[in-house]
């Protein structure tokens, strides 16, 4: 399985993964106490022709360039290639190794992204064990303060499991189904979110066999709070490998949620009466007939000589916005 780190050039119309791999051939000065005759070495690397080759002053490096937009630099004695030097644009450049490890500016790192096979891996999930800065200078021998760091080749690394979803839920599906595949990596923990807000940090049972080779997850979805009914939801989820630090990119499905029966608000209907001024001294209130009075209800005027005097008000209506 070919590996490699890529890049995108979003701003024009041009792309490169480094997937495949074209043949050229050319010949190796070897050291003179090893060889009496040049060697030819077939070496792969360039996806597509190389259009120079040069040694390099002192013969220890080979120089190619290529209408794949790289320059690529070859260690003489091993025939092995060191790395490949990239320019994005006028400013932006990056570096990387066949093993994984780059180097790259700070506008070049939007533009590149692992790949294994098919599959591409966003760059920040593994920047923290493959960035090396300096590290043209450290592949020729002009820093040695600091040696290369030392890194499983990314060939290597175990893929997150494979995530199977149905495009469209039915609106009468209870379960959202999740088929996952182990492809070497294992199956660590599944995210599941709805609408962008997650319901689930690990959809897997308590007793999950991470190294198993499938697994099939039911979630509950129907009547879920983050639901919006009658609207198409998007559901989203995303797979871990079993060491936690691969994940897959959001693989989505969509739900459109049954709409919900309309409740039509009741109406409250209350006569309200407030007395705030009583006959004689000794009780009188502030607020009473005020609060009767109140804007929620349709006033009426009480006339009954025998409960209130003109402090006394009530109220007939119903309850309204």
């Amino acid at each position: 399985m070919n590996t490699k780190l890529g890049f995108y050039q979003t701003s024009t119309s041009w792309r490169i993964g480094f997937l495949p791999f074209a043949v050229f051939f050319f010949l190796f000065a070897l050291p003179k106490a090893r060889a009496q005759k040049p060697e030819l070495v077939v070496q792969t690397g360039h996806s597509s022709r190389v259009t120079s080759v040069s040694f390099s002053r002192e013969g220890k490096y080979i120089v190619t360039g290529s209408w794949d937009a790289t320059t690529k630099i070859w260690e003489v004695s091993s025939g092995r290639e060191l790395a490949s030097l990239i320019s994005i644009g006028e400013k932006d450049w990056a570096v990387t190794t066949p093993d994984g490890l780059f180097d790259a500016s700070e506008g070049a790192e939007q533009y590149l992204h692992f790949v294994k096979g098919l599959e591409i891996i966003e760059l920040n999930q593994l920047k923290e064990r493959y960035y090396d800065p300096k590290l043209l200078a450290k592949l020729l021998g002009f820093y040695k303060d600091e040696a290369l760091l030392s890194v499983t080749p990314f060939t290597a690394q175990e893929l997150y499991p494979e995530i199977a979803l149905p495009d469209t839920l039915e609106t009468s599906a209870p379960n959202l189904k999740i088929h996952l595949t182990n492809r070497g990596g294992g199956i660590g923990r599944v995210i599941v979110s709805i609408n962008g807000k997650e319901i689930s940090s690990d959809a897997r049972r308590a007793n999950a066999d991470p190294n198993a080779r499938e697994l099939q997850l039911a979630i509950p979805i129907a009547d879920h709070p983050y639901l919006i009914p009658g609207k198409e939801n998007v559901i989203e989820v995303k797979a871990f490998n079993a060491a936690g630090y691969l994940a897959s990119r959001n693989l989505r499905a969509v739900y459109k949620a049954p709409a919900k029966e309309q409740i039509v608000p009741p109406h409250l209907w209350a006569i309200v009466a407030g007395v705030s001024d009583y006959r004689g001294q000794n009780i009188d209130l502030r607020y009473a007939a005020k609060d009767a009075n109140h804007d929620s209800f349709i006033p009426w005027r009480a006339n009954d000589e025998g409960i209130c005097d003109d402090g006394g008000f009530g109220s007939i209506g119903s309850t309204r916005s």
